[in-house]
Protein backbone atom coordinates (compact mmCIF):
# COMPACT_ATOMS: atom_id res chain seq x y z
CA UNK A 1 0.00 0.00 0.00
CA UNK A 2 2.96 2.28 -0.47
CA UNK A 3 4.89 4.29 2.10
CA UNK A 4 3.50 5.02 5.55
CA UNK A 5 4.00 8.23 7.51
CA UNK A 6 2.75 9.21 10.96
CA UNK A 7 -0.86 10.27 10.74
CA UNK A 8 -1.86 7.80 8.00
CA UNK A 9 -4.97 5.78 8.80
CA UNK A 10 -5.25 2.09 7.89
CA UNK A 11 -8.67 0.41 7.93
CA UNK A 12 -9.66 -3.24 7.55
CA UNK A 13 -12.58 -3.77 5.16
CA UNK A 14 -14.64 -6.91 5.68
CA UNK A 15 -17.24 -8.92 3.81
CA UNK A 16 -19.06 -8.46 0.50
CA UNK A 17 -19.96 -4.86 1.37
CA UNK A 18 -16.38 -4.10 2.49
CA UNK A 19 -17.50 -2.76 5.86
CA UNK A 20 -14.68 -1.13 7.91
CA UNK A 21 -14.34 -3.16 11.11
CA UNK A 22 -11.01 -1.98 12.51
CA UNK A 23 -8.58 0.91 12.05
CA UNK A 24 -5.06 1.90 13.02
CA UNK A 25 -3.50 5.37 13.22
CA UNK A 26 0.09 5.05 12.08
CA UNK A 27 2.57 6.63 14.53
CA UNK A 28 6.28 7.31 14.58
CA UNK A 29 8.14 4.13 15.46
CA UNK A 30 5.35 1.76 14.36
CA UNK A 31 6.26 -1.38 12.44
CA UNK A 32 6.18 -0.91 8.67
CA UNK A 33 3.57 -3.68 8.57
CA UNK A 34 1.52 -2.98 11.72
CA UNK A 35 -0.66 -5.65 13.30
CA UNK A 36 -4.26 -4.48 13.59
CA UNK A 37 -6.50 -6.10 16.21
CA UNK A 38 -10.09 -6.84 15.19
CA UNK A 39 -12.84 -7.08 17.79
CA UNK A 40 -14.34 -10.56 17.34
CA UNK A 41 -17.82 -9.18 18.02
CA UNK A 42 -17.55 -7.18 14.78
CA UNK A 43 -16.76 -10.38 12.88
CA UNK A 44 -19.72 -12.13 14.50
CA UNK A 45 -22.04 -9.27 13.55
CA UNK A 46 -21.23 -9.81 9.87
CA UNK A 47 -21.87 -13.56 10.00
CA UNK A 48 -20.34 -16.76 8.66
CA UNK A 49 -19.25 -17.72 5.19
CA UNK A 50 -16.65 -16.67 2.65
CA UNK A 51 -15.56 -13.12 3.41
CA UNK A 52 -13.46 -10.72 1.36
CA UNK A 53 -10.84 -8.88 3.42
CA UNK A 54 -9.01 -5.77 2.19
CA UNK A 55 -7.10 -2.82 3.56
CA UNK A 56 -7.77 0.87 2.99
CA UNK A 57 -5.08 3.51 3.52
CA UNK A 58 -6.03 7.16 3.94
CA UNK A 59 -2.78 9.19 3.79
CA UNK A 60 -2.35 12.17 6.10
CA UNK A 61 -1.35 14.41 3.20
CA UNK A 62 -4.09 13.31 0.79
CA UNK A 63 -7.85 12.88 0.80
CA UNK A 64 -7.69 10.06 -1.73
CA UNK A 65 -7.79 6.66 0.00
CA UNK A 66 -5.99 3.63 -1.47
CA UNK A 67 -7.71 0.24 -1.32
CA UNK A 68 -5.78 -3.01 -1.60
CA UNK A 69 -6.84 -6.13 -3.42
CA UNK A 70 -9.06 -8.36 -1.29
CA UNK A 71 -8.27 -11.85 0.02
CA UNK A 72 -10.91 -14.51 0.77
CA UNK A 73 -11.26 -15.93 4.28
CA UNK A 74 -13.74 -18.48 5.58
CA UNK A 75 -15.54 -17.60 8.82
CA UNK A 76 -17.17 -20.40 10.81
CA UNK A 77 -18.42 -20.14 14.40
CA UNK A 78 -19.67 -23.69 15.00
CA UNK A 79 -17.73 -26.81 15.99
CA UNK A 80 -18.57 -30.22 14.46
CA UNK A 81 -20.54 -32.19 17.01
CA UNK A 82 -21.23 -29.12 19.12
CA UNK A 83 -19.23 -27.77 22.05
CA UNK A 84 -18.51 -30.44 24.64
CA UNK A 85 -19.09 -29.24 28.17
CA UNK A 86 -17.50 -32.09 30.13
CA UNK A 87 -14.06 -30.89 31.33
CA UNK A 88 -13.22 -34.26 32.88
CA UNK A 89 -12.93 -35.81 29.38
CA UNK A 90 -10.85 -33.29 27.40
CA UNK A 91 -10.42 -35.54 24.35
CA UNK A 92 -13.95 -36.98 24.28
CA UNK A 93 -17.15 -35.32 23.04
CA UNK A 94 -20.17 -37.06 24.56
CA UNK A 95 -22.47 -35.10 22.23
CA UNK A 96 -21.34 -37.30 19.34
CA UNK A 97 -23.14 -40.61 18.82
CA UNK A 98 -20.96 -43.73 18.97
CA UNK A 99 -20.23 -45.27 15.56
CA UNK A 100 -21.67 -48.57 14.40
CA UNK A 101 -20.09 -51.29 12.27
CA UNK A 102 -21.81 -52.90 9.31
CA UNK A 103 -22.37 -55.75 8.84
CA UNK A 104 -22.39 -56.95 12.41
CA UNK A 105 -21.45 -59.74 13.05
CA UNK A 106 -18.53 -59.30 10.66
CA UNK A 107 -18.24 -61.81 7.80
CA UNK A 108 -15.61 -64.52 8.07
CA UNK A 109 -13.84 -63.21 4.94
CA UNK A 110 -13.62 -59.66 6.45
CA UNK A 111 -14.98 -58.16 3.23
CA UNK A 112 -17.40 -55.23 2.90
CA UNK A 113 -16.89 -53.92 6.43
CA UNK A 114 -17.68 -50.25 7.08
CA UNK A 115 -17.91 -47.92 10.05
CA UNK A 116 -21.17 -45.95 9.96
CA UNK A 117 -21.30 -42.44 11.46
CA UNK A 118 -24.69 -40.86 12.04
CA UNK A 119 -25.35 -37.17 11.23
CA UNK A 120 -24.00 -34.92 13.96
CA UNK A 121 -24.62 -31.38 15.14
CA UNK A 122 -23.16 -28.70 12.81
CA UNK A 123 -22.37 -31.25 10.09
CA UNK A 124 -21.02 -29.20 7.16
CA UNK A 125 -19.53 -29.52 3.69
CA UNK A 126 -15.77 -29.67 3.98
CA UNK A 127 -15.76 -31.75 7.19
CA UNK A 128 -13.04 -34.41 7.26
CA UNK A 129 -13.89 -37.59 9.17
CA UNK A 130 -11.45 -40.21 10.37
CA UNK A 131 -11.99 -43.49 12.18
CA UNK A 132 -9.76 -45.20 14.70
CA UNK A 133 -9.98 -48.99 14.44
CA UNK A 134 -8.10 -50.56 17.37
CA UNK A 135 -5.44 -47.83 17.15
CA UNK A 136 -5.23 -47.81 13.34
CA UNK A 137 -6.57 -44.72 11.56
CA UNK A 138 -8.35 -44.24 8.26
CA UNK A 139 -9.50 -40.87 6.88
CA UNK A 140 -12.01 -40.24 4.10
CA UNK A 141 -12.22 -37.25 1.74
CA UNK A 142 -14.03 -34.12 2.95
CA UNK A 143 -17.82 -34.18 2.90
CA UNK A 144 -19.64 -32.75 -0.09
CA UNK A 145 -22.80 -30.67 0.30
CA UNK A 146 -24.90 -33.67 -0.84
CA UNK A 147 -23.56 -35.80 2.03
CA UNK A 148 -24.50 -33.38 4.81
CA UNK A 149 -27.35 -34.67 6.98
CA UNK A 150 -26.85 -38.29 5.93
CA UNK A 151 -25.06 -41.23 7.59
CA UNK A 152 -21.44 -41.54 6.48
CA UNK A 153 -19.92 -44.94 5.69
CA UNK A 154 -16.15 -45.32 5.96
CA UNK A 155 -14.95 -48.63 4.50
CA UNK A 156 -12.49 -50.68 6.51
CA UNK A 157 -9.91 -52.36 4.34
CA UNK A 158 -10.07 -56.15 4.45
CA UNK A 159 -6.44 -56.37 5.58
CA UNK A 160 -7.07 -53.88 8.40
CA UNK A 161 -10.04 -55.87 9.64
CA UNK A 162 -8.12 -59.11 9.22
CA UNK A 163 -5.20 -57.76 11.27
CA UNK A 164 -7.52 -57.63 14.30
CA UNK A 165 -8.97 -61.11 13.78
CA UNK A 166 -10.21 -62.73 16.96
CA UNK A 167 -10.23 -59.45 18.91
CA UNK A 168 -12.83 -57.20 20.46
CA UNK A 169 -12.07 -54.05 18.47
CA UNK A 170 -12.64 -50.55 19.84
CA UNK A 171 -13.89 -48.09 17.22
CA UNK A 172 -14.34 -44.31 17.43
CA UNK A 173 -14.14 -41.29 15.12
CA UNK A 174 -13.31 -37.59 15.00
CA UNK A 175 -14.15 -34.65 12.73
CA UNK A 176 -12.18 -31.61 11.61
CA UNK A 177 -14.15 -28.90 9.82
CA UNK A 178 -13.01 -26.72 6.94
CA UNK A 179 -11.38 -24.15 9.24
CA UNK A 180 -9.71 -26.72 11.50
CA UNK A 181 -12.21 -26.85 14.38
CA UNK A 182 -11.97 -30.26 16.09
CA UNK A 183 -14.93 -32.29 17.31
CA UNK A 184 -12.81 -34.29 19.77
CA UNK A 185 -13.25 -38.07 19.75
CA UNK A 186 -16.63 -39.75 19.79
CA UNK A 187 -17.68 -42.29 22.40
CA UNK A 188 -16.45 -45.68 21.26
CA UNK A 189 -18.16 -48.84 20.11
CA UNK A 190 -16.81 -52.38 20.47
CA UNK A 191 -17.17 -55.00 17.75
CA UNK A 192 -16.10 -58.64 17.79
CA UNK A 193 -13.90 -59.60 14.82
CA UNK A 194 -14.05 -63.31 13.92
CA UNK A 195 -10.85 -65.38 14.00
CA UNK A 196 -8.91 -65.80 10.76
CA UNK A 197 -8.26 -69.47 10.15
CA UNK A 198 -5.62 -68.67 7.53
CA UNK A 199 -3.75 -65.99 9.47
CA UNK A 200 -0.24 -66.16 10.86
CA UNK A 201 -0.10 -68.02 14.19
CA UNK A 202 0.74 -64.86 16.16
CA UNK A 203 0.64 -61.12 15.61
CA UNK A 204 3.66 -58.96 16.50
CA UNK A 205 3.94 -58.56 20.25
CA UNK A 206 4.81 -55.36 22.11
CA UNK A 207 6.99 -56.22 25.08
CA UNK A 208 6.59 -54.49 28.42
CA UNK A 209 2.81 -54.05 28.33
CA UNK A 210 0.79 -54.06 31.54
CA UNK A 211 0.63 -57.66 32.86
CA UNK A 212 2.14 -58.69 29.51
CA UNK A 213 -1.29 -59.04 27.90
CA UNK A 214 -0.62 -56.65 25.01
CA UNK A 215 -3.37 -54.12 25.72
CA UNK A 216 -1.72 -51.19 27.51
CA UNK A 217 1.75 -49.67 27.40
CA UNK A 218 2.36 -47.14 30.18
CA UNK A 219 4.70 -44.31 29.23
CA UNK A 220 6.02 -44.02 32.79
CA UNK A 221 7.20 -47.62 32.50
CA UNK A 222 8.73 -47.05 29.07
CA UNK A 223 10.67 -44.04 30.33
CA UNK A 224 13.29 -42.99 27.79
CA UNK A 225 13.89 -46.47 26.38
CA UNK A 226 12.86 -47.64 22.90
CA UNK A 227 9.93 -50.04 22.68
CA UNK A 228 10.63 -53.58 21.50
CA UNK A 229 8.18 -55.31 19.17
CA UNK A 230 8.68 -59.07 18.83
CA UNK A 231 7.76 -61.32 15.90
CA UNK A 232 7.71 -65.02 16.74
CA UNK A 233 5.97 -68.32 15.91
CA UNK A 234 5.65 -67.36 12.25
CA UNK A 235 5.77 -69.57 9.12
CA UNK A 236 7.82 -67.07 7.09
CA UNK A 237 10.56 -68.94 5.18
CA UNK A 238 14.27 -68.20 5.54
CA UNK A 239 15.46 -65.39 3.29
CA UNK A 240 12.27 -63.34 3.66
CA UNK A 241 12.54 -59.80 5.03
CA UNK A 242 10.17 -58.49 7.71
CA UNK A 243 9.59 -54.97 9.01
CA UNK A 244 7.21 -53.54 11.61
CA UNK A 245 4.76 -50.70 10.99
CA UNK A 246 4.07 -48.63 14.13
CA UNK A 247 1.06 -46.37 13.69
CA UNK A 248 -0.11 -44.09 16.48
CA UNK A 249 -2.59 -41.29 16.97
CA UNK A 250 -1.85 -38.20 19.04
CA UNK A 251 -4.30 -36.95 21.64
CA UNK A 252 -5.48 -34.32 19.15
CA UNK A 253 -6.18 -36.88 16.46
CA UNK A 254 -3.10 -36.67 14.23
CA UNK A 255 -1.81 -39.93 12.78
CA UNK A 256 1.93 -40.69 13.05
CA UNK A 257 3.52 -43.63 11.21
CA UNK A 258 6.94 -45.24 11.68
CA UNK A 259 8.33 -48.25 9.78
CA UNK A 260 11.34 -50.09 11.16
CA UNK A 261 14.26 -51.26 9.10
CA UNK A 262 13.81 -54.71 7.57
CA UNK A 263 15.30 -57.83 9.14
CA UNK A 264 15.97 -60.97 7.16
CA UNK A 265 14.71 -64.31 8.49
CA UNK A 266 17.71 -66.63 8.83
CA UNK A 267 15.82 -69.78 9.79
CA UNK A 268 12.12 -70.83 9.81
CA UNK A 269 10.24 -69.55 12.86
CA UNK A 270 13.11 -67.30 13.96
CA UNK A 271 12.15 -64.79 16.67
CA UNK A 272 12.95 -61.21 15.61
CA UNK A 273 12.97 -58.12 17.84
CA UNK A 274 12.37 -54.69 16.32
CA UNK A 275 13.18 -51.43 18.09
CA UNK A 276 10.76 -48.47 17.88
CA UNK A 277 12.43 -45.19 18.96
CA UNK A 278 11.11 -43.73 22.19
CA UNK A 279 10.17 -40.45 20.50
CA UNK A 280 7.93 -42.32 18.04
CA UNK A 281 6.03 -43.88 20.93
CA UNK A 282 5.76 -40.95 23.32
CA UNK A 283 4.64 -38.52 20.56
CA UNK A 284 1.49 -40.57 19.93
CA UNK A 285 0.12 -41.55 23.35
CA UNK A 286 -3.49 -41.55 22.15
CA UNK A 287 -3.24 -44.95 20.48
CA UNK A 288 -6.67 -46.04 21.68
CA UNK A 289 -10.15 -44.52 21.74
CA UNK A 290 -10.82 -42.28 24.80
Amino acid sequence: MGRLIPGDVIEILWGPLQVPIASHLYREGDDRAPLINIDVTRIRELGEGLMAVAGRLTPLDSSEPEVSDSSPIIVKFTVPGGLDETPSTPYLNERLAPPSVSPNPLPDDFGGVAVVIQPYEHMSAGDTLSVRWQGMAITRPALSADEVGRPVRIPIDREMAKSTAGEDVTVCYQVYDIVGNWSRWSPSAVVRVPPDEGSLPAAPWVTGTTDDIGRELKLEVVGTRPVIVRVENHPVPAGTSISILWEGVTATGKTLVYRTEEQRVQRPGQTLDFSVPNARVTSSPGAKCP
